[in-house]
């Protein structure tokens, strides 16, 4: 074994910790705010995994999608009060656009169906 081969290890583990820890605190965030404009803004503001680790995350892909789609079931549960004659309606359509695709579209049905 090589020497320092152990610490690196345990670094590379604290920062994998670390980003699913993230991953948890910013679905929770989301999905606890009560303001549709105020989590898709946060939704809009995904952690991002430490330096280290950047270029093996697809080792933690399954946590990153299971964040993303409670976040968007979320999102998607809060489309359903918004009405389209709020004066922020455009800009909740803004802020899902390329970020959030399935809740862009349920916006722009909603839009549609007036």
């Amino acid at each position: 074994m090589m020497p320092g081969h152990n610490a690196a290890n345990i670094l590379v583990h604290q920062q994998f910790q670390k980003y699913r820890n993230d991953l948890d605190t910013w679905s929770r965030q989301v999905r606890a705010t009560r303001s549709f404009y105020d989590a898709l803004r946060a939704a809009s503001h995904k952690p991002v995994p430490g330096n280290l680790i950047r270029s093996l995350t697809g080792m933690m892909s399954s946590d990153k999608a299971r964040a993303e789609r409670l976040i968007e079931e979320g999102l998607l549960s809060q489309v359903e009060n918004v009405k389209t004659d709020d004066p922020t309606f455009h800009t909740y359509m803004r802020l899902a656009q390329g970020h959030w695709p399935r809740v862009y579209r349920a916006l722009d049905r909603k839009r549609q169906n007036v």
